[in-house]
């Protein structure tokens, strides 16, 4: 049976998850597929110089075969900072100007186009200061589910005074950089009720109150980088009470203290910046977990494992912690001899938890290409050794520690062959590098360090049979995530 032997309702479903080079190759293969692809083509544009925006503006509000314009097949649109470049202005590369008078041909376009669903716009609060007739454009996308505004400021939240999609479930706001004061609040923001997933780049008091003016949110993701952050500004701890979220994401523990006052129970908790230990992070991380009692927790941390105050203290700040994400670093200053060999005092640490799923990432060590000494290289090789032989010996150890453990997970077990060299001495070493080939995959999540996680095993653990201990039977990752996402499901 050929893919156009199936009727037309089924072939546009299909055909819908197409779009620029894709759906062409599809469109030309007959006139048949050409009416049904065809407007997919241009169904998903991303706008990165002047004369692209030029370009894409003229083809868009031409007429397609059937008379009507081509911009209403327009799904996803994404008009980057570049859009607005001056080419004429002399600047360093890595500062470049910027000319915002082409900003009508953004609105031209978005008049047209009925059906988008996904908005992006960088430099938002100068697009709408050359141009202000883009807010009411917006305004009118009845049908937008996802908006991103990149550069804005207070005033630019007015948009949502009368915003007429009830489809908007993902909203990202990302404000200037250059703000050196606290900006002055407009007017009060209206309710959002369709917000489902809000990210808040650098914001401001007054931004962190449009939290509250979403009473289904599910999703959080807050982020500063600057120095001055709200919790500098007069009022930075007030306001009411936000609603219970699913999913709350910080890119440091400190910036909860921006708004810990207003936090009720969250499902799942990520903190993406290192925690160490020595330093008081353990302690403030029990506060936060007093405040939002996570069932889902996902921390780096600098540990030693031996910080009893830190960890035997969890079960009652966090009582409903059943699914933990710990990616750790050793503690600066170990001998070789003692190097990961912390990781032996991990079960220890966590027993006292009723955990259900366990994930343990610990990074690869990473390579230093300008080492020239032949020891500092055996130094770095008798590390990275070790590593791999904690990690391998730590699942046993975990599933005897934790009698509620019914998943673990278990990287980076991919050894780094810079560091190790190739073949590794040790055969069991070298079949898990040869392994790793194969099975490596770089992955990013947003807040969580993934990324440089290149092998992850995970098992499920059963029972055995009577008077046996437990057995560890390896699953994939896929099935493993599906586990940890049911089990932070459950509130």
């Amino acid at each position: 049976m050929s893919l156009l032997s199936l009727n037309d309702d089924v072939l546009l479903a299909i055909f819908a998850t197409l779009y620029g080079k894709d759906a062409l190759h599809v469109s030309l293969t007959s006139k048949r597929a050409y009416t049904l692809a065809g407007p997919c083509i241009a169904s998903r544009i991303e706008c990165t110089s002047p004369k692209r925006l030029r370009r894409i503006h003229t083809y868009l509000l031409a007429a397609s075969s059937d008379g009507g314009l081509r911009a209403r097949f327009l799904k996803f649109l994404w008009i980057d900072r570049g859009a607005f470049e001056d080419p004429l202005a002399e600047c360093p590369y890595d500062h470049p100007k910027y000319d915002f008078s082409q900003v009508h041909l953004v609105r031209e376009i978005l008049l047209q186009a009925s059906n988008l669903r996904e908005l992006w716009i960088a430099g938002f609060q100068a697009c709408i200061e050359r141009d202000a007739r883009i807010w009411d454009t917006i305004q009118s996308l009845t049908g937008l589910v996802d908006l991103q505004l990149f550069d804005v400021t207070d005033s630019s939240l007015t948009i949502f005074d009368s915003f007429r999609s009830d489809y908007l479930t993902r909203l990202t706001l990302t404000y200037r950089r250059s703000r050196s004061k606290a900006e002055i609040p407009i007017s009060p923001l209206p309710s959002l009720p369709s917000i489902r997933h809000l990210r808040l780049h650098e914001p401001t008091m007054f931004a962190l109150d449009l939290v509250g003016r979403c009473p289904n949110l599910s999703a959080l993701i807050v982020s500063f980088i600057q120095k001055t952050q709200p919790r500098d500004l007069p009022g930075a701890c007030g306001g009411s009470q936000w609603p219970s979220l699913r999913r709350l994401m910080v890119s440091e523990l400190q910036d909860v203290r921006s708004f810990s006052e207003r936090l009720r129970t969250v499902g799942s908790l990520q903190i993406c910046g290192m925690l160490d230990c020595r330093s008081g992070g353990d302690l403030a991380l029990l506060e936060v977990l007093r405040q939002t009692s996570p069932v889902g927790l996902y921390v780096s941390i600098q540990t030693s494992c031996q910080e009893p105050l830190f960890w035997d203290a969890i079960p009652s700040a966090a009582p409903r912690l059943r699914s933990l994400e710990l990616q750790l670093q050793r503690l600066s200053g170990c001998s070789i001899p003692e190097a990961y060999s912390w990781l032996s005092k991990l079960p220890a640490a966590l027993s006292s938890i009723p955990l259900v799923c366990l994930r343990v990432l610990v990074p690869e060590l990473q390579g230093q290409p300008n080492i020239v000494l032949e020891g500092q290289r055996n130094h770095g090789r008798e590390r990275e050794i070790k590593r791999i032989k904690a990690l391998i010996a730590l699942p046993c150890l975990l599933v005897r520690a934790i009698p509620s453990l019914r998943y673990l997970s278990v990287g980076d077990l991919a050894p780094n062959t810079h560091v190790t060299g190739v073949p590794i001495a040790d055969a069991a070493l070298d079949a898990l590098r040869l392994k790793a080939e194969d099975f490596v995959v770089t992955k990013w999540d947003e807040m969580r360090w993934l990324d440089i996680i290149r092998m992850r095993c995970w098992w499920r653990i059963e029972d055995g049979p009577s008077g046996s201990p437990r057995e560890l039977v390896e699953i994939s990752e896929e099935e493993g995530e599906e586990a940890q996402r049911q089990i932070e499901s459950v509130n």
